[in-house]
């Protein structure tokens, strides 16, 4: 049970209250608030300039401390508090409580956020006069951290409470099911399930039992897709620009309500700053394919000074060996036309050297092309190689010779 608790520091009354004992239940019910007293004429006290809220551990709960200077001329304070739980959008109607000292203790045994707003005041009954409210402070009676990842199209940003991990996952590592770069998200308390947020390209949804609808999730317009009418979501996409931040639930079939329900407010505050790029990032294009050999070629560990190239033939078309060098070319995407990239030396020469792609798999080469090119300015570029088919062609060539090419970018 979500179990909320207030304690006040009072300077003239003292009063003790313990996390087990004053509490204030889900209902938002308050056991100890005053009424509001109206104000008779405009006042001079200052405002109090409130501070975030500081957690530390209490006797029965985790406290939140908000502290403010004194104001002059103030003979007590005037407290507002709003709390919510964790996963919950909106505030609960506030609680009003006068103190006298100048600072205010709240606190939780559980995912609780507060914000409170003071003002001073002096006098009482028709003398009492109170000055402006404060502006918002904010704390939360548990540990959390905002957890980003950079990448080539952005940054992507959020706040995971102390019951998560979020582990980073970077362009190429291989952490990721789907996408290019994320964060994997799971409960601690979960006994498997993750929830895999990334950026993407090509995310694209088909099959039959689809179900969608539109939410407004972060600040995005948001499509929450479900499969076959499963009880929660299976995938979300945010927004409609390419490239897009999707998140997938990954085995969540044994998660609880809360833990959905958790998600979501993770979820809630994505942020994605497409102005923050660094790296580098392959990026397909028609041209990675030949057909005719049933072959793809692709790039990874993209840098300003070269790249991996991977060959994989993943049909059979009854080729012969297929055969590749070290040469290469580089073209830039300058507007919509694509201009070969000025080498740095003059007659560079590639070593004459062979290399096989087994059939029906794999191979990749590494690739540095500062000696030949220097390092690349941010941009999109295209590499493309010759692959050679050993098999004889219907032309009577004992040799045919294919062009494939992998677009890649860099981000700046």
């Amino acid at each position: 049970m979500k179990r909320l608790c207030v304690a006040m520091l009072i300077l003239m009354t003292i009063v003790a209250v313990g996390c087990g004992n004053n509490k204030v239940e889900d209902s938002g019910a308050a056991s100890s608030t005053v009424s509001e007293p109206e104000a008779v004429e405009a006042s001079t006290l200052g405002v109090p300039a409130v501070k975030d809220g500081v957690l530390r551990p209490g006797e029965d709960c985790a406290e939140v401390v908000f502290e403010w200077d004194p104001v002059e001329g103030a003979e007590g304070y005037e407290v507002s508090e709003e709390n919510k739980y964790y996963s919950e959008k909106e505030y609960r109607e506030p609680e009003t409580v006068e103190i006298t000292d100048n600072s205010y203790v709240t606190g939780a045994q559980d995912y609780f956020d507060f914000r409170i707003k003071v003002r001073a005041f002096k006098g009482n009954g028709a003398e009492r006069v109170y000055g402006e409210w404060s502006s918002f402070a904010t704390g939360s009676a548990y540990e959390k951290q905002t957890v980003s990842v950079g990448g080539p199209y952005g940054e992507m940003s959020v706040v995971v409470p102390e019951g998560w991990t979020a582990d980073i996952s970077a362009v190429d590592d291989g952490k990721l099911t789907y996408g290019l770069y994320g964060l994997i998200l799971k409960p601690k308390s979960a006994d498997a399930g993750q929830i895999e947020l990334f950026c993407s390209d090509s995310f694209g949804v088909c099959g039959t039992g689809l179900s969608q609808e539109e939410i407004t999730l972060a600040g995005y317009t948001a499509h929450v897709g479900t499969y076959d009418d499963h009880e929660h979501w299976d995938f979300i996409t945010f927004g409609d620009e390419r490239p897009q931040i999707v998140a997938q639930s990954i085995d969540c079939d044994s998660w609880i309500s809360h833990m959905w329900e958790e998600a979501d407010t993770i979820l809630d505050t994505l942020k994605f700053d497409t102005s923050r790029t660094e790296g580098g990032i392959g990026q397909y294009i028609s041209d990675s394919e030949v057909e005719a050999l049933g072959l793809m070629m692709s790039v990874s560990n993209v840098t300003t000074s070269g790249l991996t190239v991977h060959f994989k033939q993943y049909e059979d078309k009854n080729t012969g060996e297929l055969i590749y060098g070290e040469e290469y070319t580089l073209e830039k995407l300058e507007g919509e036309k694509w201009e070969a990239v000025p080498m740095i030396i003059d007659n560079g020469v590639f070593t004459d050297i062979g290399y096989s792609i087994p059939k029906n798999g794999e191979a990749e080469i590494e690739t540095n092309w500062e000696w030949l090119y220097g390092k690349l300015e941010p941009g999109t570029y295209k590499i493309t190689k010759t692959v050679l088919d050993s098999g004889s062609s219907s032309e009577g060539d004992s040799l045919n010779r294919y062009t494939v090419s992998a677009q890649f970018l860099i981000a700046g």
